[in-house]
């Protein structure tokens, strides 16, 4: 008989190919096209809301802060949950905690001094509304600090001590949330 070499070797080398033609063709089979999402959990997103326009309020509830930076309750430095207030809002949207989605609405309020502002809560996480640009900015919520507001929740937001002037906000737990608060 001849050598088994010469047998076993062009069979290996068919087999090699045959799986390579096949693995190939169906691993090109499986490429998703673009733009095409074939998910069981996929679901599409609402559509845009009314949020982040000026002078869109919405509506809500309370956390009550002092002129020094902190949130009070009575005279702790948690936020106080209560009612709707008769003052200006400013809502926390759903999903804002996604960087780059709409997160406060308005992201500009103009509100009277010493006024009281109502914050809305709508997302699922806790959120703040802390004076100043960032966590690294030295006046951070030096003006006004909501303390962390649960979702769902709201607090009130007190300017009694805040100086007629342009201030803007941040979230202390995703600082990537900004908006201003024009006091006058």
């Amino acid at each position: 008989m001849g050598q088994p070499g010469k047998i076993a070797f062009p069979v290996i080398i068919v087999l090699g190919a045959i799986t390579g033609y096949i693995t190939y063709t169906l691993f090109t089979a499986a490429i998703p096209d673009a733009g095409t999402i074939d998910s069981p959990y996929y679901q599409p997103l609402p559509p845009a809301s009314e949020g982040n326009e000026p002078g869109n309020t919405g509506g809500g509830g309370a956390a009550q802060q002092g002129g020094g930076g902190a949130a009070q309750q009575g005279g702790g430095g948690a936020a106080q949950q209560g009612g709707g207030g008769a003052g200006p809002t400013l809502t926390i949207l759903e999903g804002s905690s996604i960087q780059g989605s709409p997160d406060y609405d308005p992201d500009e309020l103009t509100v009277a001094a010493g006024s009281e502002v109502t914050v809305v809560n709508q997302d699922t996480l806790p959120h703040t509304v802390t004076s100043g640009t960032g966590p690294t900015d030295p006046n951070s919520a030096q003006s006004f600090d909501t303390s962390l507001i649960n979702g769902g929740e709201s607090a009130t937001l007190s300017l009694a001590q805040v100086a007629a002037g342009q201030y803007g906000y941040y979230c202390l737990v995703h600082p990537y949330m900004t908006g201003s608060l024009v006091v006058q």
